[in-house]
């Protein structure tokens, strides 16, 4: 076999192996979160509160970092740090074991803001939580606490606007037991509570 054969060899097995590794990275993680990419009948299952004289709507739309995604409009924020907030649908988790959340998310053209994102226990509105300053490209972000709180094992995503009126879009939120694992979607460096450099939108879609 000449050498030209053997490089063209090489090339074709290196095309055919890299999809199937993308793919053995997003098998190891089990994602707990229902409807995370919004494409399953748009937001069905998550929601927004509003209280405290805040106000608001979320609403899903298509063409996001996977598929589609969520926009948040605030029109108004009440007296507290979570009106309005939203709801992922609940999942449970283990007392005591780490878990991991991320997710993709922006806000406005030439804004920034700080949003909290929190594992949170229903009917105690407790557990480890985060806050993330969002800006206006699409980053990916992620925390690994460990699930210290008591009582009931259901939770949910929470989301809170801290205050603040500047609109979200939401995407693709994995939340998985472990520390966090790529998966497998994009080469792009994540954003933690370290405060890492952010990294803009990968082309999610063509990888996937």
């Amino acid at each position: 076999m000449t050498s030209r054969y053997r490089h063209m060899l090489l090339i074709v097995l290196s095309m055919a192996v890299l999809p199937s590794s993308h793919c053995a990275v997003a098998a190891e993680i089990e994602n707990l979160v229902p409807n995370p990419d919004f494409d399953e009948g748009g937001v069905a299952g998550w929601s927004l509160f509003t209280g405290g004289n805040s106000a608001g709507e979320m609403t899903a739309e298509k063409d996001g970092v996977v598929d589609g995604y969520a926009y948040v409009e605030v029109t108004a924020v009440g007296p507290d740090t979570w009106n309005p907030e939203v709801h992922s649908p609940s999942f449970d988790v283990d007392i005591g074991e780490v878990y991991t959340m991320a997710f993709w998310a922006k806000t406005e053209p030439g804004k920034t803001r700080s949003t909290l994102f929190k594992f949170e226990q229903l009917d105690t509105w407790v557990g480890p939580w985060e806050i993330f300053t969002l800006t206006d490209e699409w980053t990916e972000y992620h925390f690994s606490p460990t699930m210290s709180m008591a009582g009931p094992p259901a939770v949910v995503v929470h989301i809170g606007t801290h205050l603040l009126k500047e609109d979200m879009w939401l995407d693709h939120f994995r939340v998985h037991l472990g520390e966090f694992v790529e998966d497998g979607l994009s080469e792009a460096q994540p954003v933690d509570p370290a405060g890492k450099l952010a990294a803009t939108r990968a082309t999610l879609k063509a990888a996937r």
